[in-house]
This record gives C-alpha cells, structure tokens and sequence, in this order.
C-alpha cells in the first residue's frame, strides 16, 4: 500500500510506521474474522453430534416400539 505524503512534516519513516500500522491492524482483522469463523464451525459440530445423540436414541426407542407391538401382535 503505497501512500504519497502531503504532509511536508512526515518523514519516510513515518510513511513506512504508517504504512506497516495499518497491514498489522488489517491482518489483526483478518485474525479476529477467522477465529469467529472457527468458533462458530465448533458450535455447529457440536450441535450436530448432539443432534446425532440424539436422533440415534430416537431410532432405538422407535425399534423397541417396533418390536412391542410385533410381539403383541403374535
């Protein structure tokens, strides 16, 4: 990012203090961006193996009701 001074009081080693000020902010944002990017992702997992939990102890109840009702039917 090159930036032209206008300022006749900035020296270039302001311009450069400047110039690498902003990158470290724009990478800190970049930062910040793919850790909540990451902790969302972790909910989501999370909230699917629960899902899982609890849909495979739905199947096994439904089997049980499954098999009560064949066997009452014999």
């Amino acid at each position: 990012m090159k930036r032209i001074s206008t300022n006749s009081m900035t020296t270039p080693k302001y311009d450069w203090w400047w110039e690498e000020n902003i990158r470290a902010d724009q990478w800190e944002k970049k930062f910040q961006d793919a850790r909540a990017r990451e902790d969302a992702l972790e909910r989501d997992l999370l909230e699917s193996q629960n899902e899982k939990v609890r849909l495979r102890a739905r199947v096994a109840e439904l089997e049980r009701s499954c098999i009560n009702i064949v066997v009452a039917t014999l």
